[in-house]
This record gives C-alpha cells, sequence and structure tokens, in this order.
C-alpha cells in the first residue's frame, strides 16, 4: 500500500488499482477540488503506465468536491453550478466511468480530460 496526499493506493494483483482516502474532510472549495485533482492525476497516472488496468476509484467517498458537497445534494458543488446537473452529469467523469467500467473509450484520456476540467473549474475559495 502506497500513501499519496491522503490516498493510500492499493495495487492488488488481478490488475487493479484500488483507491482510499483517509484524510479530512475539505473546509473550502479550493481544496476539495485539490483534492479531487490528486485522485484523478494518480488515476491518470496509473493508466498511462497500464492501460488495462482496472479502476476501483471509491467514488463520492474519494472525491474532496462530493465529501464537500454531495450531504447537499449535489447543488452547492461548482461542477453543479457550472452545468446545473448532479452527480457530474456533462462532465468528463461520465467518459471515464463508461471507460473504465464498461470498456468503452480510452481510459487514460478519459482520466487526463477530467483532469483538465477540474484544473479549469472556478471555486469561489
Amino acid at each position: 500500500m502506497k500513501r499519496v496526499r491522503d490516498y493510500f493506493i492499493q495495487a492488488i494483483a488481478n490488475g487493479s488499482l484500488n483507491l482510499m482516502y483517509y484524510g479530512p474532510p475539505p473546509r473550502t472549495d479550493a481544496e476539495a477540488r485539490a483534492i479531487s485533482l490528486a485522485k484523478y492525476e494518480m488515476i491518470a497516472g496509473a493508466l498511462e503506465q497500464t492501460p488495462t488496468l482496472r479502476v476501483v476509484a471509491g467514488g463520492a467517498a474519494t472525491c474532496g468536491l462530493c465529501l464537500r458537497h454531495l450531504k447537499n445534494g449535489c447543488r452547492s458543488c461548482p461542477i453543479y453550478r457550472k452545468t446545473g446537473l448532479i452527480r457530474c452529469q456533462g462532465t468528463p467523469l461520465v467518459k471515464l466511468i463508461l471507460a473504465t467500467e464498461r470498456g468503452r473509450g480510452d481510459p487514460f484520456q478519459a482520466a487526463c480530460d477530467v483532469v483538465a476540467y477540474l484544473e479549469a473549474l472556478e471555486v469561489d475559495d
């Protein structure tokens, strides 16, 4: 098990990447975005090295923005404010899920697109 910025990365022999987040909950949107960026940068890096890797990313439990905004039904999230949609619909995350869970698309490119989306996302704090 490897620790990277409050994430524990556990590579499993069957070709899976499991992520677990054990850091404190984010106090600001900027901190939440930084946690989310760290998650997807790790996923992109792992997929670049092993394109066939099965990603078990932990969903909302490992996303900084979800940790901060899910309790409000996503409505206070900067992604919701940008898209008007809950649960990251209308973002590259949907393509990443389709690529990693259903084999539809390039997982590495989809992860890079999520990173770029989060880097460009405007946050209040």
